[in-house]
């Protein structure tokens, strides 16, 4: 049995499970401990009430790591649609929380609450982001979420780190993938997106 199995049997006690579901926590935490070695923390921008935070607190915990984990959200729910999100069926607000449902989700489950960052990524302040990022997950759903994640965490992601995308692909959430190519396109940057949570 390799890590990410013994990850995703963990017992968990969930707010919401629908999320994440099993496959993908196995592909987070096996992505995670790939990287685990390499400089830099580790980063959500997308957090939500934190199921897919716990699977990579448990990874982190699983391999003695010290590498400090960091989930931002604005916690007012999704933010306005992009032109390319205009009928995809989702509406600005959905999927509103507060800080405390996160804390709490840790706290329930026994984990080491990680590092909250409240607001909209654009919005970030440099000095809220680690230095080094050896693994990031992003789950902003929308175009413009996608983008500006890419915008803050990019440049700091170690060489040999990853970046994992959630919803890429999904034909409701049109706006990960255009995201993603459109800021690979401007780095030019080729072959690069993972597809990750089809």
């Amino acid at each position: 049995m390799n890590i990410a199995d013994i990850i995703i049997s963990s017992p968990d006690k969930a707010v919401d499970a629908s999320i994440i579901n099993r496959d993908q926590k196995y592909h987070l935490s096996k992505a995670l401990s790939e990287v685990v070695h390499i400089e830099g923390d580790v980063v959500e921008l997308g957090c939500y009430v934190g199921e897919s935070s716990k699977t990579l607190r448990r990874t982190l915990n699983y391999l003695s790591s010290d590498k400090k984990l960091y989930v931002y959200d604005s916690f007012e729910g999704l933010p306005p649609l992009h032109e390319c999100e205009k009928n995809c069926g989702w509406r600005p607000g959905t999927l509103k929380t507060t800080e405390d449902v996160i804390v709490g989700n840790f706290n329930a489950n026994g984990l080491l609450p990680p590092i909250v960052c409240k607001g909209w990524f654009k919005d970030i302040p440099l000095d809220k982001l680690p230095e080094k990022i050896c693994f990031a997950f992003l789950d902003g759903d929308f175009y413009d979420s996608i983008y500006d994640s890419l915008e803050k965490i990019y440049d700091r992601v170690s060489y040999g780190g990853i970046i994992l995308f959630h919803d890429y692909g999904r034909p409701d959430l049109p706006g990960v993938e255009k995201a993603v190519a459109d800021f690979f396109n401007k780095k030019n940057i080729k072959n690069a997106a993972n597809n990750f949570g089809r």
